[in-house]
């Protein structure tokens, strides 16, 4: 047999004080590697619940991104997919100036459809692609259906906004085919390589297995190419 030669080093354990049994679920965590808590949230909270969201800070004025779903399965009345608030962004500034900022949202829908907000879900097909102003309040319905919901998120604002050490961080990024964090223009942080025990994970690839076709346009998209050239 073959040994791998690892660090003198122990690493750290979550098994207080060394112990192996403790009486409770946690018995059946540390022997199976999982454990399934049963009804640990009422039936009726957990079906009901939603995390209504926005995608931009109150700090940025006007429209600073555009938020971008590309469907990929069918969307219909019964299955879980996006809700959006409509007039909710012409009215974002003027919200916060009335009322400050907050940690969160707590039930303050009611302010936006008091001015003649109201929320649709949207059914699409795929294919389809749906834009919204980011500073829109939106979340997930739930599911009704046996349909698995399947879609891209994309992120975009126009090429102007970022500085020309964000689009070469870009770039760097794209040319490596790694991921970096949505925000297309501002606070860029490359992913980086999968690791293990902090050292790079040595399954992993500097290239895909099937590289795209990296086209003019989808240099434009990525913000490497100007439009105009």
């Amino acid at each position: 047999m073959s040994s791998t030669q690892t660090s003198s080093k122990a690493a750290p354990t979550l098994v207080p004080n060394g112990q192996s049994t403790h009486g409770d679920w946690s018995d059946n965590f540390f022997k199976n590697g999982c454990y399934i808590f049963k009804g640990l949230v009422p039936k009726e909270e957990a079906t009901e619940y939603c995390l209504e969201l926005v995608a931009i800070a109150p700090e940025r004025k006007g429209l600073s991104c555009v938020r971008d779903l590309l469907n990929l399965a069918p969307a219909g009345s019964k299955d879980g997919h996006l809700v959006l608030t409509i007039g909710f962004s012409a009215l974002f500034e003027e919200y916060f100036e009335e009322n400050g900022v907050r940690p969160r949202f707590n039930n303050e829908l009611e302010w936006f459809k008091q001015r003649g907000c109201t929320e649709i879900k949207v059914e699409a097909e795929p294919g389809d692609l749906v834009l919204w102003d980011s500073r829109t309040i939106h979340h997930v319905a739930r599911n009704e259906s046996e349909q698995i919901r399947s879609v891209i998120y994309v992120c975009m604002t126009p090429r102007d906004l970022p500085s020309q050490e964000d689009l070469d961080l870009e770039t760097n990024i794209f040319k490596k085919f790694e991921a970096a964090t949505h925000w297309p223009h501002c606070n860029i942080w490359r992913q980086g390589k999968a690791q293990m025990n902090g050292e790079r994970d040595p399954s992993e690839r500097d290239e895909p297995l099937e590289k795209p076709v990296v086209t003019d346009q989808i240099l434009r998209l990525a913000g490497i190419k100007p439009y105009h050239e």
